[in-house]
């Protein structure tokens, strides 16, 4: 193998685990922020999302760029970069994305005549994960179980946070009724619907954030 080949990609993959490992840190303390009302603090992390992967990217690029001295491209030496990177991500959790940063960092490095499947991911390789089990990430809610209100009380209280609500009871009769004047055209009865909801909570500026979707049954 060789071991300069070996050494780029192992850059560019520690690039990109990096900036996982970074975005993750500061999504995930986003809750602490906003429990905390830490209104500056949310500010400067929202600032600061939007430029983490361009900083990885730029750093990879002068790690590649200074210890391996790259000014131009070799033919066989990045054909042996990208087999290696492909092996890399054989178990990686997010090989797609992690595609995406190796493009990043080689369209830095060399010229737009260089940007096919030979040396970048124009076709992914990642298709060997189809089989993989599919992560669960939403929860599935029936109002046929317990009825519209307990439904929705158990959706809040699944993505409650250490502050505790003012009048939980107040809040959720006021989304059964915005629920209901947005819905008030369908022809299903409430308990044929079925709510899918994120297991995550967004927080953005001074707002948290559920998301779902509600299904009806087939026409």
């Amino acid at each position: 193998m060789n071991e300069l080949a070996l050494a780029i990609a192992k850059t560019i993959i520690n690039g990109f685990d990096r900036h996982i490992h970074l975005f993750i840190e500061i999504t995930q303390s986003a809750q602490q922020r906003f429990q905390q009302c830490q209104w500056a603090e949310v500010q400067k992390a929202a600032k600061a999302r939007t430029t983490f992967y361009e900083q990885r990217v730029e750093e990879s690029f002068n790690t590649i760029k200074q210890d391996f001295h790259i000014e131009s491209l070799d033919d066989d030496l990045w054909l042996q970069v990208k087999k290696i990177y492909i092996n890399l991500l054989a178990e990686h959790k997010q090989p797609e994305l992690a595609e995406t940063f190796y493009n990043s960092v080689f369209c830095h490095l060399f010229e737009r005549k260089y940007y096919h499947n030979d040396y970048i991911f124009v076709e992914s390789t990642a298709q060997r994960l189809d089989n993989r089990p599919t992560p669960v990430i939403y929860t599935s809610y029936k109002p046929a179980k317990k009825g519209l209100k307990s439904t929705i009380f158990d959706i809040m209280n699944a993505h409650k946070s250490s502050v505790p609500f003012v009048d939980l009871n107040s809040d959720v009769d006021i989304l059964i009724r915005a629920f209901r004047r947005k819905a008030h055209k369908t022809r299903f009865k409430v308990e044929d619907l079925q709510f899918d909801i994120l297991n995550f909570t967004f927080y953005r500026n001074k707002g948290a954030y559920l998301i779902g979707r509600v299904i009806s049954p087939p026409a």
